[in-house]
């Protein structure tokens, strides 16, 4: 057998007892290089960059050519421009924004405000009535009225004033407006069983009008849960509508010509057992990361591989990130912007980096003499102290990770001791079900992952 297969996936299946394959803190990569042509690569630690007020980081918007590039945050429930405090914002709903270069709206569930040089100011909108979300697109600034197919434009160019009349229905089908996005030039309604797609017209008094025969027969489950993603949209949406009390199959949508799923069966296992849910995304290094944020968990669909892997924060049920925009990120608890650093630790506290990889067996057993990684030995930064020389370690399982035995620990490479052999041996027999290994990295270290072989031929452990 020698090479065995890893989970270069997050997967987790409770019905049916399937053994989990978890990703923590690491997302994979082609790589040409490579005998299997993939890797695992750690995600990068968090380091503090900014504290705003007290927090938790509700909502994050910064843009060029908006206000200087600017970052705007919703701590709590105040409105911070960088770090210093702008006013209350009204709700406790899922935070959205809408820029002009002058002008920005902010809204949470219910009132506008708007901030422009002079200051913040709520905004007055027809009838009182409650906003869900807001956007921007070719001047005007758009407003989701709540509970109603109804959505508002605002005057050109002015998001403090707003027409009863300047309004339409997005009329397709009869459920409420619960998000939008701006795709391409194009006003994207989100309801929540349809979606319907709104161009401009050019018309100074229809500014929009709807695409015809272009509906998708989906929708977004509640605010919050829709953006823009690789020069597309995702949402998460119901597989079927159901009759309430009835709780509806929940899937995460990317649209294409159609929508096309990319959750799995234990991502949606998941959501169904969530009890809050977001979507937002961010950028590193060539990766378009959708970030499925749930109350059990946070979980991570990359563009380029189409695959998902998982971030958590030590000591926490949660990763401690749920909002990002320009390179930063908003802490769940508290006031706490971060940001990647260079090194391999949460601000100087663990980053758990975990994978597996196995076998099955339906009849006979095998003997595992040695089971070998093929990682980046000898990059460990100190030249002292315990990180100067790292340890992986490994586990195994002979029940489908029903139970395992005690994690053993290899030696990762001194620095400079790049050929170092990561190997354990004498690892027992294995027979049907088969073998199931986990490896895990708590040491503040660079850490891929490559390949897993089994009984592997010649090599010591000293070269």
């Amino acid at each position: 057998m020698p090479k065995l297969p890893f989970g270069i996936g997050a997967y987790a299946r409770q019905r049916g007892d399937l053994p989990e394959l978890p990703v923590i803190n690491m997302f994979a990569e082609n790589a040409p290089t490579e005998e299997g042509s993939v890797v695992l690569q750690s995600r990068p630690g968090l380091v503090p960059a900014l504290a705003v007020g007290s927090g938790p980081i509700r909502g994050m918007y910064q843009a060029d050519g908006v206000f200087g590039g600017a970052m705007f945050v919703v701590s709590g429930s105040t409105l911070y421009r960088d770090a210093a405090a702008l006013g209350t914002i009204g709700g406790t709903g899922a935070v959205s924004f809408a820029a002009s270069p002058l002008e920005l709206l902010v809204n949470a569930g219910t009132t506008i405000h708007s901030y422009k040089a002079a200051g913040l100011a709520t905004v007055a909108f027809p009838d009182n009535a409650n906003v869900v979300r807001v956007a921007y697109i070719a001047g005007y600034f758009i407003a989701l009225r709540e509970g109603t197919q109804q959505w508002h434009f605002s005057k050109v160019l002015d998001g403090r004033s707003w027409d009863g009349f300047d309004f339409a229905n997005a009329e397709n089908e009869p459920d409420r407006l619960v998000d939008v996005v701006i795709v391409d030039d194009v006003l994207v309604l989100i309801g929540s069983r349809s979606i319907e797609f709104w161009p401009r017209t050019g018309d100074a008094t229809i500014p929009f009008a709807p695409t015809q025969g272009k509906v998708f027969d989906k929708g977004a489950i509640t605010p919050g849960c829709a953006i823009a993603y690789d020069n597309t949209f995702a949402f998460i949406g119901a597989v079927e509508s159901v009759v309430p009390p009835a709780k509806p199959s929940l899937r995460v949508y990317v649209a294409a010509n159609v929508p096309t799923g990319v959750s799995d069966v234990g991502i949606e296992e998941k959501l169904s057992k969530s009890a809050s849910y977001a979507l937002w995304s961010f950028t590193f290094e060539g990766h378009e990361f959708l970030v499925l944020r749930l109350s059990q968990g946070t979980w991570l669909f990359d563009a380029a591989t189409r695959q998902w892997c998982e971030f958590t924060s030590a000591g926490l049920s949660n990763w401690t990130v749920q909002t990002g925009r320009g390179g930063l990120f908003g802490d769940a608890a508290n006031g706490t912007l971060w940001a990647f650093g260079a090194g391999h630790s949460d601000n100087g506290g663990v980053l758990e980096r975990r994978f597996r990889a196995g076998f099955p067996l339906s009849g006979g057993s095998v003997t595992s003499h040695n089971l070998r990684l093929t990682t980046n030995a000898g990059r460990t930064p100190d030249l002292s102290g315990y990180a100067s020389d790292p340890v992986v370690e490994m586990r195994s399982s002979r029940d489908r990770g029903a139970t395992w035995g005690a994690w053993r620990q290899t030696a990762l490479g001194q620095q400079g001791k790049y050929r170092t052999l990561i190997e354990w041996r004498r690892n027992g027999q294995f027979d049907a079900p088969g073998g199931l290994f986990e490896f895990r990295v708590t040491d503040p270290v660079p850490f891929t992952a490559a390949a897993v072989a089994i009984n592997e031929q010649a090599g010591g452990r000293g070269r």
